[in-house]
C-alpha cells in the first residue's frame, strides 16, 4: 500500500535522559530487555512489566552523543517514569524528562538522504549518526525509521501530524507486528501474548527483572493458549483498542490491542485465542 506522507511528525513519544553510574545496571533489573546491548550504534526495544508480569509499556533505549535516553509513549510517561524514579533514588539514579527531543517517523529509504542523514542504518534497532544532536533508528527490517533529535535541529522536517498521518504510523507499525501500548491496553497482556521476543524485546537469559518470574514460568513451563495475530475488516464497525472480539457463538475469544483506520478499513493487532474462527467479517491476515 502506498501512501502520500513517507515523513510523519510524531509527537506521540517523550524521552528521558538517565545519569548516574549504575544507570544501565538500575534499567537491567527494571525492564525485560537485555540493556547491555545498548550502544552508540545500537539501539534496543524492550518493556516495562508489572509484578505479574503483564506490559505497562514498551518502550526503546538508545544513546545520542554518548547521552543514554528512554523513549516512551506520551500517553504512559508521567505513570512510568513515577514508578522508574522511586526505585531509581536506591541506585542513585536520575531521570531528566528532555523536552526538546522530537521525532520524526519515515517511511522508506528514498526519503532520508533529503533530512541530511548520510548513512542509512541496515539492521533493526541499529543507529546512524550524521551529526552529533540527532539519531536515525531502524525500528523494522520493512524500512521503517526513527529519527530523533532536537527540535531546533528538525524544525524544517516537522509538522502538525493530521489523523491521516497517524493511522499510516500505526499502519506501518501493526505490519511490522511492533506493539505499542496505550491507556487502554496498558497491564493487559503479557510479553508471551505480544510477541515481544520476536523484537529481542524480551531476554530470558539475562537474570531478574520485574515480573520476570512470571514470564520466565510461561517461557519453560507453560503453554501459551492465545497469540498476536493481524486483523482486517470493513468500516464499519469501528473498534478500539482493548476493544472484544467474538466468535460465531458471541464469545469473546479476544481483544484487539492496536487499530488504525486506513480507506474504509481497520487493521489491528489482536491477542486471540488459538483455533478461534472470529465473527463479524474480519479476515485473519495470518492464516
Amino acid at each position: 500500500m502506498k501512501f502520500s506522507s513517507n515523513c510523519i511528525s510524531l509527537p506521540y513519544y517523550r524521552y528521558f535522559s538517565l545519569s548516574g553510574d549504575k544507570a544501565l545496571a538500575f534499567l537491567q533489573g527494571q525492564l525485560s530487555c537485555d540493556v547491555n546491548r545498548i550502544s552508540d550504534t545500537q539501539a534496543v526495544f524492550g518493556a516495562y512489566l508489572n509484578i505479574k508480569g503483564r506490559v505497562i509499556t514498551t518502550l526503546r533505549l538508545l544513546k545520542i552523543d554518548g547521552k543514554l535516553l528512554l523513549q516512551l509513549p506520551e500517553s504512559l510517561a508521567d505513570i512510568v517514569v513515577s514508578r522508574l524514579a522511586r526505585v531509581a533514588m536506591l541506585s542513585r539514579v536520575t531521570l531528566t524528562p528532555e523536552p526538546e527531543l522530537t521525532t520524526l517517523g519515515i517511511i522508506g529509504e528514498d526519503t532520508i538522504p533529503a533530512l541530511g542523514m548520510d548513512v542509512i542504518p541496515q539492521v533493526t534497532m541499529s543507529i546512524t549518526q550524521s551529526n552529533p544532536d540527532s539519531a536515525l533508528v531502524r525500528i523494522a527490517q520493512a524500512e521503517l525509521f526513527m529519527l530523533i533529535g532536537s527540535k531546533k535541529s528538525m524544525t524544517p522536517f516537522l509538522k502538525d501530524p493530521s489523523p491521516v498521518d497517524q493511522n499510516v504510523w500505526l499502519y506501518q507499525l501493526i505490519q511490522s507486528r511492533l506493539v505499542e501500548i496505550d491507556t487502554q491496553t496498558t497491564e493487559q497482556f503479557t510479553p508471551h501474548e505480544l510477541d515481544l521476543s520476536a523484537h529481542e524485546a524480551v531476554s530470558f537469559t539475562k537474570g531478574c527483572y520485574v515480573g520476570q518470574e512470571i514470564v520466565a514460568r510461561m517461557q519453560y513451563l507453560g503453554k501459551l493458549k492465545q497469540h498476536l495475530q493481524q486483523l482486517q475488516w470493513h468500516i464499519p464497525p469501528l473498534r478500539s483498542n482493548n476493544a472484544p472480539l467474538y466468535d460465531q457463538e458471541q464469545k469473546i475469544v479476544g481483544y484487539t490491542v492496536m487499530i488504525c483506520n486506513v480507506e474504509n478499513e481497520q487493521y489491528a493487532l489482536a491477542v486471540i485465542r488459538d483455533g478461534a474462527k472470529l465473527n463479524g467479517g474480519i479476515t485473519n491476515e495470518n492464516n
